[in-house]
């Protein structure tokens, strides 16, 4: 791991601790702050390279969750140099007094960089949080059954809601008989649809605004397992009886309860790692759902949907590294380990966590980091290069079902392919084998498709 993802998760794990928004204690708040700075300082000042840092984090999408922290920084910076320090307790207890403190202040263009960022996202986020009611509203106006995923559902967990960003509005339509008609409700109201659609489990909307909305007819991307596939399509009538009304900031909205809501989380993550990969923003979406404590109820039944897709490795996996390196407390989540001691249910597996650690730091948000990563395989023979393969060329044209037609689909799967390494990827086909060959280890490893 490189230090500066280190410093990163370490900052992030004190952010994702902060008091939540409605619980906010100015002075509590403050005084955590300075421990925090003062015992990490302490610690890594010598390590800092605040360019990289914020970089980093502005990659994986999670530099806003940081701007109170860095702030929080610069004051402490500028207090050190002044010697107008009131001196504090740290965790241990003992006073430390400024002359102590090496705390290295932030350039001035790289926090002008954060503020900026900062504010574009909480801007942004309000204006997807009024679309996003609008959009429920409009559609159970026509008796269309409809949640939110993600978006404001998940930001409303986070100490500061706003600062979570978000590109886009993800709906679901629950009931496959009403997909069509929802689709005729958001062009009827301006909202464009996409000439290109380039997946199979939700149509892009493009707002005049020009942000997407993503109208889901399935919970995911087809996966290369037809079982997984055929279980998750089960699941999908179950989102329309686990529907609940609430508002955020005031506005109304649907989403899922919040076992169904956990599944879904869960099932984002799988979809992106399984492809290019995804960053450490999911982790802290996972982090704060369950940080915040849950029923017996909401535990049973989602472990009840983990048994229905056989997905509890994958769970128990995302979830040991929210506990190792995100501060999720392991007894909110330790009865997905059968309430084990932590030490019990951590350590077994622990060199493979930090493997799965490591590949989410490379991929950065939804495996942007490089251009050979498209893929894991489900081993990397030749064979599960071949079903992978396949897989793609079944998503990839509408007539697959026609087994005659495999041989020239197999073909123009293949030029395409090649064709896009080239012109679009700018990689080659050799790195993309080698990078998809090295991933597909870390599934046999951990063996998260199996029971």
């Amino acid at each position: 791991m490189r230090n500066e993802d280190f410093i990163l998760l370490h900052f992030l794990k004190f952010a994702l601790s902060a008091s939540p928004a409605a619980d906010f204690d100015k002075e509590s708040t403050d005084r955590k702050q300075l421990c925090f700075i003062s015992d990490f300082f302490k610690k890594y000042s010598d390590d800092m390279n605040w360019t990289e840092l914020i970089h980093t984090a502005d990659r994986h999408s999670v530099l806003s969750l940081l701007y109170d922290t860095l702030t929080a920084v610069n004051v402490c910076a500028a207090q050190c140099e002044t010697q107008n320090f009131t001196p504090i307790q740290n965790q241990t207890g003992s006073f430390i007094p400024a002359q102590t403190l090496q705390i290295p202040q932030i350039p001035q263009d790289l926090m002008q960089q954060v503020q900026i960022k900062s504010t574009q996202i909480v801007l942004q986020n309000y204006r997807l949080l009024y679309y996003s009611s609008f959009l429920i509203t409009l559609l159970e106006e026509a008796d269309i059954s409809v949640l939110l995923l993600k978006g404001w559902q998940t930001a409303q967990l986070y100490p500061v809601p706003e600062a979570r960003k978000s590109g886009d509005i993800d709906l679901l339509i629950p009931d496959p008989a009403q997909f069509e008609q929802a689709v005729c409700v958001l062009e009827n109201h301006g909202f464009q649809k996409e000439s290109t659609q380039l997946t199979h489990h939700h149509t892009v909307f493009t707002a005049p605004e020009h942000f997407h909305i993503e109208l889901h007819a399935m919970l995911s991307e087809p996966f290369e397992q037809n079982e997984l596939n055929t279980d998750i399509a089960a699941l999908l009538p179950e989102y329309n009886s686990h529907r609940i009304h609430k508002t955020i900031l005031g506005y109304p909205i649907c989403a899922a309860t919040d076992p169904y809501d956990a599944y879904y989380l869960l099932l984002h993550m799988l979809q992106h790692f399984v492809r290019a990969g995804f960053g450490v923003k999911l982790l802290c979406d996972w982090t704060v759902f369950w940080k915040r404590g849950h029923s017996q109820n909401t535990k049973e039944v989602f472990l009840q949907l983990l048994k229905k897709t056989r997905l509890e490795n994958f769970a128990k996996a995302v979830t040991a590294l929210c506990v190792l390196y995100l501060g999720l407390p392991y007894t909110q989540i330790s009865f997905l380990f059968g309430n084990v001691s932590e030490k019990e249910a951590l350590s077994h597996n622990r060199k493979h966590y930090a493997a799965l650690m490591d590949e989410i730091l490379e991929a950065e948000e939804f495996g942007h980091s490089s251009t050979n990563r498209m893929v894991f395989l489900k081993n990397s023979s030749l064979t599960g290069f071949l079903c992978e393969f396949h897989h793609q060329m079944k998503l990839g044209n509408s007539h697959s079902d026609c087994i005659l037609l495999w041989p020239y689909l197999w073909c123009t799967t293949l030029i395409r392919f090649l064709r896009n390494n080239r012109r679009i990827r700018k990689t080659s086909t050799l790195s993309i084998f080698k990078k998809a060959s090295q991933r597909s280890r870390l599934l046999r490893d951990l063996k998260l498709f199996e029971k």
